[in-house]
């Protein structure tokens, strides 16, 4: 059962966005807000998550978010990434990174490292990046469980 999340199927999904564009009449909530996991003010306006698709669908900063297209894939990859991988990248944003930077700053081989050091549970040291505002960490309450993409 492939695009089903949080046990909603790829039809219920789909409805979210023309639900808000009739709402609305704009394409896309959050415009020219940052990204609420990383903080990127360079986010692509059309990028948003939602974690519970029932209707009526909630709009507000609590039901979706905004959230750039680095997040937003490692948000839903994290099922599937090496184990530990998914924790690597939220303490790269923790230290002040972009999710747009962890590629860039962490070769697969030194990812692959990385989540060996914590799957392992040793201790890991990563380069402290910008300071920035501190923004809930709602991301780390997600669970990695992958039944929960199919079950509600």
């Amino acid at each position: 059962m492939t695009g089903y999340y949080n046990g909603y199927s790829p039809r219920q999904r789909g409805k979210i966005a023309p639900a808000f564009r009739r709402l609305t009449g704009r394409p896309a909530p959050f415009e020219g807000e940052p990204c609420a996991i990383c903080g990127d003010p360079d986010r692509a306006p059309n990028e948003w998550h939602a974690e519970d698709y029932s209707e009526p669908f909630d709009f507000t900063l609590t039901g979706t978010c905004p959230i750039c297209k680095p997040c937003h894939s490692r948000l839903h990859k994290r099922f599937n990434a090496l184990p530990g991988e998914w924790d690597l990248f939220c303490r790269h944003l923790a230290s002040g990174g972009y999710g747009r930077e962890f590629v860039a700053l962490f070769s697969i081989a030194e990812r692959m490292r990385l989540c060996a050091d914590i799957a392992a549970g040793r201790s890991i040291s990563l380069a402290r990046g910008r300071d920035r505002e501190a923004l809930p960490a709602w991301w780390l309450k997600l669970t990695l469980d992958r039944e929960s993409l199919e079950a509600p």
